[in-house]
């Protein structure tokens, strides 16, 4: 007699731990993202040739995104669920990832 049990398959499981991780992956890499490049920013011949002041406002422009994109997350994720709200802001952070890394 074998008995079936209604337990997610381990790989969903998986996909779904990836999911995650890759969303707070991402996050974290946007937040020190500014940190590392600070020098190229700065830099007359590789980068924008940036004031002092300009660059601590380039190195603080994650953190006044966050403010509206977690009142933004909250309600969708109120409104379209957790778990959508992962999937379909995923790629975005994949892309945004992709960018820095080139």
């Amino acid at each position: 007699m074998s008995q079936k049990s209604n337990s997610p398959s381990f790989g969903k499981q998986v996909f779904a731990c990836f999911t995650i991780y890759t969303l707070s992956m991402s996050i974290g890499a946007g937040s020190g993202f500014s940190g590392v490049s600070i020098p190229q920013v700065a830099s007359k011949e590789e980068g924008f040739d940036m004031t002092e002041e300009e660059i601590s406002w380039f190195a603080s422009l994650q953190t006044f995104a966050t403010i509206p994109t977690c009142m933004l997350g909250g309600f969708l994720g109120e409104y379209l669920g957790r778990r959508m709200v992962c999937y379909f802001v995923s790629p975005l952070f994949l892309t945004g990832f992709i960018c820095m890394a080139l």
